[in-house]
């Protein structure tokens, strides 16, 4: 009887604990249709204008915080009319394979856009694509 409430509890422990995911690097194809797209490698993002840079600092903050990995991301940022606000879209690199190329929408199911506030320093709106 001991023996099984051993078993059954460090069952039970196993079965809570989560293994943290490797970064895994995106494939060749994937930098091929970003390069295609001009897309930037988000960890790659002091390669940026300098007035870029925090927005995409801030993004990859922004995916830590909702458990993606910033590596598996391509981004494409601009400044807004007014010079304030930058507008972020991510691109997954799942979505970004020769065979998806003439799908509409968010072939990826998880591409999305953000804004950062540059008065702020804060990711300030999420946005999922259709």
């Amino acid at each position: 009887m001991v023996q099984q409430r051993r078993f059954l509890l460090l069952l039970t422990f196993v079965g809570c604990v989560s293994i943290p995911k490797r970064d895994v690097a995106p494939p060749d194809e994937a930098f091929a249709e970003a390069a295609r797209l001009q897309l930037t490698h988000l960890p790659a993002y002091r390669s940026l204008d300098a007035t870029l840079q925090p927005a995409a600092a801030a993004t990859m903050r922004d995916l830590r915080r909702r458990n993606q990995r910033p590596v598996e991301w391509f981004v494409s940022l601009g400044l807004s009319e007014d010079s304030l606000q930058v507008d972020v879209n991510l691109w997954h690199m799942s979505g970004l394979r020769a065979d998806t190329r003439f799908i509409l929408g968010n072939p990826s199911g998880r591409d999305h856009s953000l804004r950062y506030d540059r008065r702020s320093g804060k990711v300030t709106m999420l946005g999922l694509w259709q």
